[in-house]
């Protein structure tokens, strides 16, 4: 079996579920061992498992990516384990309530926002840290569809993806010459749990035929396979694009 990711060092997270896990195993299955991140550590620690049941290595970390604190932890634990990073998948996110901007709350903004724009950032901040040492490294940020194109309902949700989406691009310049290359994931809908119950009570799929040219959402394995494409050395060109991988949605 082919691993280009041999030997390396992955962090994902929001990697105990969904895009995250999803994530994880692709990055596990082409060879890089994995840490996943999660501030909960039943799920962090079954995925862990799945992750090891299909032969790969992989550890958890618990963190919340919105405290500063906890992320100097995490890459704390990780260069102590491993000496090194030469992937990081900045996944974890939250979407807050779907509402026009007149009904948001300060709290509801509060939590978008420091666990989206905040939490990339200072990722960012500590993983550059450990990449800069070593010149080399990839981080992929997780935006979204919403970072490249506005949404009514989703205005604060939007406005934290459009500033993952200009981080990367500012950072991706900074340390080019670093060897380090940064890269914007802008998923359209995935298939999920939570995207059925969304869904419920609407005519979904004539909602999804008149929007996304491919007429389906997305699998998280699709999502999860241009980011382990985009960590390896196939795409070792490219660096601080914002790639939607939407169906042709955003066209």
């Amino acid at each position: 079996m082919e691993t280009p990711l041999a030997n390396k060092v992955a962090l994902v997270t929001g990697g105990s579920s969904g895009l995250g896990l999803a994530i994880a195993l692709g990055l596990a299955k082409s060879g890089a061992q994995v840490v996943i991140a999660s501030r909960r550590i039943d799920e962090g620690n079954a995925a862990v498992k799945e992750i090891e049941k299909q032969g790969h290595q992989s550890i958890f970390i618990q963190a919340d990516v919105s405290s500063v604190q906890d992320i100097e932890k995490l890459m704390k634990a990780i260069q102590d384990q491993f000496g090194r990073l030469d992937i990081a998948v900045n996944n974890a996110g939250f979407s807050g309530p779907m509402t026009l901007l007149d009904n948001y709350l300060e709290a509801d903004w509060d939590k978008v926002m420091d666990t989206n724009a905040k939490g990339v950032a200072f990722c960012m901040k500590e993983e550059l840290r450990i990449m800069k040492a070593q010149k080399s490294g990839v981080i992929i940020n997780i935006a979204s569809l919403s970072g490249i194109r506005a949404e009514k309902m989703t205005p604060v949700y939007g406005a934290s993806k459009y500033a993952i989406v200009g981080l990367t691009q500012s950072v991706a310049k900074a340390v080019a010459a670093d060897n380090i290359r940064v890269i914007a994931i802008c998923p359209g809908p995935i298939d999920s749990e939570k995207l059925q119950k969304m869904a419920a009570g609407l005519d979904f799929q004539a909602m999804i035929k008149q929007r996304i040219p491919m007429q389906r959402v997305a699998q998280a394995e699709e999502v999860a396979n241009a980011v382990v494409w985009l960590c390896g050395d196939s795409a070792n060109y490219i660096t601080g694009i914002a790639l939607p991988v939407d169906g042709g949605q955003s066209i």
